[in-house]
């Protein structure tokens, strides 16, 4: 069974050359851009796999996930051009090329939890009875938890928060 065919405008082939040669892109944009490029072309996921030595299986994703945001990609460049503005197009390439967003765990704290933490470590430790004068990450868990804004909260957490991680981890 045949593969559904990548028919690329030129406009979009051009953008996507440009991704691929930029030394400022990734190197997940340029694999993408490339693969893209080259599918377009009419190559068999196979043998465009064996040749870069993908997997199989990365160079069909990437060919149905480009196949999905087809009908995005026609209307962002119906409006570049017709607004003479390309970057709405390369935007779109570029967000076409990205990962599907992934569902995840529910952050286990709310903004609010978040925003009273960032409070309590912006104070003085000495206000709140410790004998120290800045926050360790025992120190800080312990208040945290003492004060109720969490009912337990792990040190990783804690510090992937305060470098500004909290919501991407659980």
């Amino acid at each position: 069974m045949n593969s559904p065919k990548i028919i690329l405008s030129d406009l979009q082939r051009e953008l996507l050359d440009k991704i691929y040669r930029q030394k400022t892109s990734s190197a997940r944009d340029k694999e993408r851009a490339g693969i893209i490029l080259s599918l377009s072309t009419g190559v068999s996921s196979l043998k465009l796999s064996k040749d870069l030595g993908l997997n199989r299986h990365k160079v069909q994703r990437c060919r149905y996930h480009w196949l999905s945001k087809s009908s995005i990609l026609s209307a962002a460049e119906e409006k570049a051009l017709s607004e003479n503005k390309r970057h709405l197009l390369h935007k779109a390439i570029l967000e076409a090329l990205s990962d599907a967003p992934r569902s995840g765990c529910p952050s286990k704290f709310s903004a609010e939890q978040y925003c009273q933490i960032l409070g309590v470590a912006l104070e003085n430790p000495s206000d709140s009875g410790h004998e120290v004068t800045h926050w360790s990450l025992n120190i800080l868990k312990q208040e945290v938890e003492k004060r109720g804004i969490v009912e337990s909260i792990s040190r990783a957490q804690l510090g992937a928060f305060l470098k500004g991680r909290g919501r991407e981890t659980s």
